[in-house]
């Protein structure tokens, strides 16, 4: 699990989905503050900006699987399966070049 700690595991989980950081804090016992601070320092520890940044990263180097990622029941995006999940994984088994345009 690329030596990261269970909370910001649980985090990443949770930022694969369609959460806020307020609503992921909650679901931690956390405050927004700190999800947004686990936000900022996973985003400096795996060089990638943003929330999309991560949810890439953590599906792409296998930190978190597609099957594990929840969704709001009343989302339109639980509703279709975020495009079906085989979508997530083929977007996971794509190449991930950062910094590339």
């Amino acid at each position: 699990m690329k030596n990261i700690k269970d909370h910001h595991y649980q985090f990443l989980k949770l930022i694969c989905s369609e959460m806020t950081y307020k609503e992921i804090g909650l679901e931690m016992g956390k405050s927004e503050y700190d999800a947004h601070n686990y936000a900022q320092f996973l985003c400096r520890k795996f060089k990638v900006t943003g929330r999309f940044g991560l949810m890439l990263y953590s599906i792409k180097n296998k930190i978190v699987k597609p099957n594990e990622i929840k969704f709001k029941r009343d989302s339109p995006v639980y509703a279709r399966q975020l495009l079906d999940r085989r979508k997530v994984v083929f977007l996971a088994e794509q190449p991930f070049i950062l910094g590339e345009e």
